[in-house]
């Protein structure tokens, strides 16, 4: 994976004018939203129900019935599956329980070398082994508690294939794993970091709409405890709109003046979420958005009035 590139100190201060300018210099936000984006309000509106997300899991059996089998990434430290649609569309992430990185039918090599060879370098100790599974569900429900809709839907399910990680000749039954629905045109920040840099530099609108966004990344992170928020576990989308009209470009050509930017983050990859005590071993624990200038300006209002009711509130935790 390539390093991020690091953001310069004439960029910070370019980005931090624009955060501190007078409120009357900013542009007055149109009312297209995310939810004008067909596929980003599929995923995060139309399937975050139990019903929808319940045919979409039945829909994937029927297609792996039907040969559409899931497929292995080529990245990752466990078993992560490519799940497909009986219209052959990736439709979600499936993460075996019994092909964690701890388990022992993880088929990375890569990792079982890492796991028998440097056992003491491995891992995190202040998470439960082969928990993963439920801490990508746990996030899950948490943002949907939180409301700042940014983790694509994830339950615990059961699924079937020849391709998942079994042990030689024996039966394959279902397993047991982590589900999560898949985000189709979003790029992980890690290959969007130097295009978002210019952009917050040369329009105050984009920067407001990506320090939003950023908030509330921020915030769930806190509340689920994330120990691994790299740059490849958030991913961006971008469009804009001009004159009412939504362009799908990530640099359009014209006056940024002109255009309203359509900023969505997704949050992906909790598995290493929920630690039972401080993570304060040797391992790092990468909060990827902190070294951004962004994460040097305080919550806004906006933020505040949504989260600070439901967190201060006992009867809200008791309900989660």
């Amino acid at each position: 994976m390539e390093p991020v590139p690091i953001i310069t100190d004439d960029q910070r201060k370019a980005v931090y004018g624009i955060i501190m300018a007078p409120e009357s210099s900013v542009d007055k936000p149109d009312v297209r939203t995310w939810r004008d984006l067909d596929d980003v309000r599929h995923v995060f509106l139309d399937l975050n129900s139990n019903d929808a997300f319940t045919a979409v899991i039945k829909d994937c059996k029927a297609a792996i019935d039907a040969g559409i089998l899931p497929q292995c990434t080529s990245s990752g430290s466990s078993g992560s599956y490519l799940v497909r649609s009986t219209t052959a569309t990736t439709t979600g992430i499936f993460k075996p329980r019994d092909e964690e990185p701890y388990a022992d039918l993880n088929p990375r090599w890569a990792k079982w070398l890492h796991r028998h060879c440097s056992p003491c370098f491995f891992g995190r100790a202040c998470l439960m082994p082969n928990a993963g599974y439920l801490g990508e569900a746990a996030a899950s429900v948490v943002e949907r508690w939180m409301g700042v809709e940014m983790v694509p839907r994830t339950q615990v399910v059961q699924l079937m294939a020849p391709t998942f990680s079994y042990p030689a000749g024996a039966k394959k039954l279902p397993k047991v794993g982590s589900f999560q629905l898949f985000v189709h045109s979003f790029k992980p920040y890690s290959e969007m970091a130097p295009i978002i840099a210019m952009l917050c530099a040369q329009s105050k609108p984009f920067q407001c709409a990506f320090q939003r966004e950023l908030e509330r990344l921020a915030c769930l992170d806190h509340v689920i405890r994330n120990t691994d928020r790299t740059a490849d576990n958030w991913m961006v989308r971008v469009v804009w709109v001009r004159e009412g009209e939504l362009v799908d470009e990530l640099v359009p050509d014209g006056d940024f003046s002109a255009l309203q930017p359509i900023v969505k983050i997704a949050a992906i990859d909790h598995g290493l979420s929920f630690p039972w005590r401080h993570p304060n071993g040797l391992c790092k624990y990468p909060y990827s958005w902190q070294d951004l200038p962004q994460a040097l300006i305080p919550f806004s209002d906006s933020i505040r009035r949504q989260l600070l009711p439901i967190l201060d509130d006992p009867n809200q935790w008791e309900q989660l």
